[in-house]
């Protein structure tokens, strides 16, 4: 009952942002972290496998990945289901480490949650945290930084206006 009351709260403010991008009223890069898009595009652009794994409901964010028109640039988008059981972010890599036989070190993770961020230090991910000011899209969110640095990232951005930056630097980092 607890995630059903989460969700639906979670949904009002998102389904009035699809309301705005569907009325053409702003773009949707507006309600994307700056820089996001070029990110994706230059990791699927040099032949990286990538997924949304993500708490909001499975259905909701695939419609939102779409929305935004990144997804295409996924293999594959997971949300959660009715219950823990059926889907953890914990899960998802777990499976993905069997299915693939992956190392830690193969796998990126890009997150604004502390869960995320430790599931993937668990698994011995490279772990990036993504400590965006959602309000302004700029500069630093100094309570995601605070628990994404506790929970262990490797990498703190508030952005990805340095795409290309970031990319070559865990591209060349040995």
């Amino acid at each position: 009952g607890y995630k059903a009351i989460y969700n639906d709260r979670l949904m009002v403010p998102v389904r009035e942002r699809i309301g705005v991008i569907e009325s053409g009223a702003k773009d949707s890069e507006e309600f994307t972290v700056p820089g996001s898009r070029e990110m994706v595009r230059k990791l699927k652009d040099r032949g990286l496998t990538q997924y949304i794994f993500s708490g909001t409901d499975r259905d909701d964010v695939r419609n939102e990945a779409g929305i935004l028109g990144v997804a295409d640039h996924f293999d594959e988008i997971w949300g959660a289901l009715r219950t823990f059981a059926e889907y953890s972010k914990e899960q998802v890599l777990r499976d993905l480490f069997a299915e693939h036989g992956l190392q830690g070190s193969q796998v990126l993770v890009l997150g604004d949650g502390p869960v995320e961020i430790r599931n993937a230090k668990q698994f011995g991910c490279v772990a990036i945290g993504v400590c965006s000011e959602e309000v302004n899209r700029e500069g630093w969110d100094e309570n995601k930084r605070r628990r994404l640095t506790a929970a262990g990232a490797d990498i703190l951005v508030p952005d990805f206006r340095e795409a290309e930056s970031l990319i070559e630097y865990l591209f060349t980092k040995e």
